[in-house]
């Protein structure tokens, strides 16, 4: 299972010193976790002890703009704003919120940026690779090319002036399981940074949207792809990171291992076993580009073509670094720590149990 744990633990040295001086321990981050989006969702918020009831506060906001987004974009919920959208009738214009329109609009840019290996309007052939997963079947060729011919940017139109969408195709259907998770953690992030709470992090299922470093200590993530792997520790500020990969969701049909992530070219499922870990800007990226990576390796991620950011990619195919270059902050550097404390965890999964609420 593709898995990521975030914490704030003080190093030993670290808490000798603080207990040298005679200083009281700073405390640990408030941590606060929920279900959304079929996974979970975890928060934590550095603070201080005299603002506690405004962290908790501040996390409520957070968690209800998660919510807010669920109920915007999620496929599984039949009353969602995308799914009102997949009913809407063929060759007419329907205004957006400006959260959705926002989303298509950048899901748009990404698939120029990725050279279609990324592609939200697949929503059907991607449909079809989970369906197979969970029924435990491979899919016709007849199958995959139907679903796959039903989507396409040709068949979808965007009115910027408007913020407005119009199919051009019934069958089409959009499918945002590859950037949605990441742009709600980054969206709940900006409301905690905006109510005053700056060093904190969102973690949705392993999509992490990372903030300022607490205490000057960066956050500490802990990956653990699958594989029997060991994990590594991450110290990371002020970024995105995301792990996608063949581990998580998959079915073996003769001994060929076939991922819940397709190819947007060929409609297919992708085959084999690795992973992506993609730290980004933001995590909305990183959670694309994970995706992408899992299906294109090729992919430009040190800036060079001038659409696709400059990335830090981890390729766990052969357990390998792959450090792009530009990343000069030293918090964001590979540190292998596999036997770090890590008491706060959030690790994807598709039914988690809800933890405490936050009120």
């Amino acid at each position: 299972m593709i898995r990521s744990m975030a914490t704030m633990a003080l190093s030993a040295a670290c808490m000798q010193t603080l207990a040298g001086c005679g200083t009281p321990p700073q405390p640990e981050p408030l941590s606060f976790t929920r279900a959304y989006m079929g996974v979970q969702a975890t928060i934590l918020v550095g603070t201080s002890r005299d603002r506690h009831e405004e962290a908790v506060n501040a996390a409520v906001a957070a968690f209800e703009r998660i919510q807010s987004l669920e109920s915007c974009y999620s496929t599984w919920r039949d009353d969602s704003e995308i799914n009102r959208f997949h009913r809407s009738t063929t060759g007419e214009w329907v205004i957006l919120s400006d959260d959705l329109f926002d989303l298509l609009d950048r899901s748009h840019e990404y698939a120029l940026a990725t050279d279609g290996a990324f592609d939200v309007t697949q929503g059907r052939a991607i449909r079809l690779a989970r369906g197979a997963i969970d029924d435990g079947y491979a899919p016709s060729s007849t199958e995959i090319q139907h679903a796959s011919a039903s989507g396409g940017w040709a068949h979808l139109h965007l009115d910027r002036t408007h913020k407005a969408a119009m199919r051009t195709r019934e069958e089409l259907r959009l499918d945002f399981g590859g950037i949605g998770k990441g742009y709600a953690a980054d969206k709940a992030l900006d409301v905690l940074a905006e109510l005053g709470f700056e060093s904190a992090l969102v973690d949705i299922g392993g999509d992490i949207a990372v903030g300022r470093a607490y205490q000057d200590r960066p956050w500490r993530i802990q990956v653990q792809p699958g594989y029997g792997s060991d994990p590594i520790m991450l110290e990371l500020s002020d970024c995105g990171i995301a792990t996608s990969g063949t581990s998580e969701q998959s079915l073996q049909i003769d001994s060929v291992t076939h991922s819940h992530i397709i190819d947007p070219g060929s409609g297919r499922a992708v085959t084999g076993r690795s992973a992506v870990t993609v730290i980004a800007p933001d995590a909305t990226t990183a959670d694309v580009f994970a995706s992408a990576l899992s299906v294109h390796d090729g992919l430009e991620t040190d800036g060079s073509d001038g659409q696709a950011p400059r990335l830090t990619v981890i390729r766990w195919a052969e357990i390998n670094g792959i450090l792009t270059p530009g990343w000069s902050d030293p918090a964001r550097r590979l540190q292998a720590s596999p036997t770090a404390r890590t008491p706060v965890s959030a690790a994807p999964g598709r039914h988690p149990r809800s933890g405490p609420d936050p009120r």
